[in-house]
């Protein structure tokens, strides 16, 4: 089953891509406040459709409103995809519902970061109000968006949290890499494992462990991992894995051996609203079945009806 993502990756996704072509005026255009259709009575508008819409229309032409002329068969084709998504997100909103699934104050934080990084990619305030504009956000309903999304996290992580934290893992390392020029293979190992050896001591011993890493770690991600690596059995090479993997909260390794040096490893306690705010990226599908599988079912249950002017979508219409 494909996985569900939460929905502010798609909108993410449109705000970051360059802006749609326009349409051709050759009907006059839907008001903003025109129901569409209703999902279980809940009114679905022009204002909330088109940008379903428009940034599923992208996909079929590329911003080139030529393409409908020659594929006039595919805008139910878009319709249905559009209805798709729909679909999808009024399910979710009803789990979510129903579940009392609620924004902590932290989620609330994670939610502005995102926000504030958005208008930094785009360098001004005017710019990210303009790209909203171009995609048919306001920033309220933008950040709407991305605050459902987080809660789509928060509910996976609640309901598969016993799964996660028994199969995830958090680390930090001391690299103390091999020299791959050195003439003698046998003398270099043997001069890193004594230097690992005197870093692990320190670190045992209570010396900064984060210090430890900034003078004598040789892992260039760690610095774009201040928080350490969350990772999952298959990701890491399988020697410093299981190295990690058997550790106790708070404990350190003794020197381990990999192809790239040695490594002193520090298993650091699960930052649960770490893992929620980058669920999306670290989880693979197989978290997200149930969620799935729920969706599914409401969208099964689910009452559709559609009002006369959802007969007038068309490309020309829906701007």
């Amino acid at each position: 089953m494909k996985k569900f993502r939460p929905i502010a990756l798609l909108l993410a996704a449109v705000l970051f891509c360059t802006a749609f072509g326009g349409c051709s005026a050759k009907k006059e255009p839907l008001a903003a406040d025109t129901t569409l259709l209703t999902i279980d009575g809940n009114a679905v508008t022009v204002e909330e459709y088109r940008t379903y819409y428009l940034y599923l229309k992208a996909q079929y032409d590329k911003g080139d409103d030529a393409y409908w002329n020659d594929n006039a068969d595919q805008k139910e084709t878009l319709k249905a995809s559009v209805l798709a998504q729909l679909q999808n997100k009024y399910a979710a909103w009803a789990i979510l519902q129903e579940n009392s699934v609620e924004l902590t104050d932290a989620d609330k934080e994670c939610v502005d970061a995102q926000l504030e990084s958005i208008k930094a990619y785009y360098g001004s305030e005017e710019s990210y109000r303009q790209a909203l504009a171009d995609n048919h956000y306001t920033e309220e309903s933008y950040r709407q968006a991305v605050e459902f999304a987080q809660l789509q996290s928060r509910y996976v992580y609640e309901t598969q949290k016993e799964k996660i934290l028994e199969n995830y893992v958090r680390a930090k390392h001391v690299l103390v890499q091999f020299d791959s020029l050195a003439d003698d293979e046998k003398a270099d190992k043997a001069e890193k494992l004594e230097k690992a050896q005197q870093i692990a001591a320190l670190a045992k011993e209570g010396s900064d462990f984060d210090a430890l890493v900034k003078e004598y770690g040789e892992d260039p991600g760690m610095e774009s991992n201040p928080e350490g690596y969350y990772f999952t059995t298959g990701e890491m090479v399988e020697s410093f894995e299981k190295a990690a993997f058997a550790l106790a909260e708070n404990e350190i390794s003794d020197p381990v051996e990999t192809n790239y040096g040695y490594h002193i490893i520090l298993r650091l306690p699960m930052d649960e609203q770490y893992l929620i705010d980058h669920l999306s990226d670290l989880l693979s599908d197989e978290y997200y079945t149930e969620f799935n599988e729920e969706i599914s079912e409401k969208i099964a249950a689910q009452k559709v009806d559609y009002a006369d002017a959802y007969q007038q979508i068309d490309v020309t219409t829906i701007q």
